[in-house]
């Protein structure tokens, strides 16, 4: 009772993840074809009508000129015309199904939809790869709030034809606010489908609602389908990007087990990430000749950073989302060897750009490197940036050196 109800409630709803207006639909979709294996045939795919002029008698090349008249903006007598050459077709090529696809779309534009459908059917048991079929089939199911048949289809098309991916990847990405598109969705991908790394690509860098990719990343994660740290990186990223730090957060928390808002990561520099989230340590390297990296240094890491003679800027950054209160940063550094005024130093900015604090580092000979400082926050800034600044140097050699571990920590 309650899977009707659920099929019901679909049925009624706008289903902008499928294939609107399935007229046009299905006629867009006749630009693709199967191999073709021969001169003529090759040409019909592209032009049509030259194919049909250089082979008139081949049934499969009369099936693509009839595609080729039977568009979304075409006249009646195009129609008209469409559907008597897939006629012929079919005569000479009764597999043309091509041909049958035709016949059906000519036959829904006359309001003939119990003959539309079973053309449509038939065209779909004498191949899969017919994709304007493909596309009536997703529309029908669509329609009738049958989820289940609709990602079936989207999965057929999708392997059948990888040049689809650009048409079908927003609709899909756009389901997944329905709960029920979800769910299928997520069980399609958890048979890894050819076009499944594909998609979550997709997902992460280009998915319209950034909110929602993250559930759905998480579905998966619950499925035992793996989503790559670039992908998740990209999810985190883009919430930062566009100020949802909270929804950054809190999927960030279900990559990286343990964290504390309240606190900075990975003191001493353990994970070397090739997908840093804007929640991990960052570093910046520029064309002006700045270096910076995180390096294994026996059961930890290390982070190394060289800037040339007056050259300065940021070498390492990580997000914080510290409540108010007081916090003090320690750690310790190796290697820094400079004159006060172009020593490295920390820095504490919000968000929005404004300072909120500095820690100068002294050079490492001084009591065996350690740093010490402290900021206060009054809660009027919700998201902080903790830097690694370094400034411009007239030393011949510029600046460089090491961070053993670093901190930030309420007090």
């Amino acid at each position: 009772m309650a899977h009707a109800a659920a099929r019901s409630r679909s049925s009624k709803r706008p289903h902008a993840w499928a294939l609107r207006g399935g007229l046009a639909a299905v006629a867009l979709a006749f630009g693709a074809a199967s191999v073709l294996h021969s001169f003529a045939y090759a040409i019909s795919k592209t032009a049509p009508e030259s194919g049909y002029a250089l082979s008139p008698a081949d049934g499969r090349i009369d099936a693509l000129f009839a595609q080729g008249l039977l568009t979304a903006k075409a006249e009646l007598a195009d129609h008209e015309a469409a559907a008597r050459i897939a006629r012929v077709a079919l005569v000479r090529e009764p597999l043309a199904v091509s041909a049958v696809a035709v016949l059906a779309l000519d036959a829904q534009l006359r309001g003939k939809t119990g003959e539309a459908r079973r053309l449509f059917l038939h065209s779909n048991t004498i191949s899969r790869r017919e994709l304007s079929t493909r596309m009536w089939l997703i529309e029908d199911a669509a329609q009738h709030g049958n989820v289940v048949s609709a990602v079936r289809n989207y999965d057929i098309a999708l392997r059948t034809a990888p040049k689809t991916f650009d048409l079908l990847f927003p609709l899909l990405a756009g389901g997944i606010a329905d709960p029920a598109i979800a769910n299928a969705l997520s069980s399609t991908l958890a048979k890894r489908p050819v076009w499944s790394e594909e998609f979550i690509r997709y997902m992460s860098n280009s998915a319209p609602d950034s909110k929602r990719t993250a559930g759905f990343f998480r579905l998966l994660s619950t499925r035992g389908i793996p989503v790559g740290a670039t992908e998740q990186a990209g999810v985190v990223n883009t919430l930062v990007a566009a100020n949802a730090f909270g929804d950054a957060w809190g999927y960030y928390q279900t990559l990286r087990q343990g964290v504390d808002r309240r606190r900075s990561r990975d003191a001493e520099f353990t994970e070397q990430l090739n997908a840093p989230t804007a929640f991990d340590w960052t570093p910046r390297m520029t064309d002006a000749g700045i270096t910076a990296s995180i390096q294994r240094n026996g059961k930890n890491g290390i982070f190394e950073f060289a800037a040339p003679s007056t050259v300065g800027g940021i070498v390492l950054e990580q997000l914080q989302l510290l409540p108010a209160g007081r916090y003090r940063l320690m750690g310790r550094s190796i290697g820094i060897d400079q004159a006060p005024e172009s020593a490295p130093y920390w820095l504490l900015v919000c968000t929005d750009g404004r300072e909120l604090g500095r820690v100068a580092l002294a050079n490492s000979s001084q009591d065996g490197g350690r740093f010490d400082g402290s900021f206060t926050l009054n809660g009027s800034c919700p998201a902080q940036v903790l830097r690694l600044m370094v400034r411009p140097s007239s030393a011949v050699s510029g600046v460089s050196g090491q961070i053993e571990s670093v901190v930030l920590q309420p007090l």
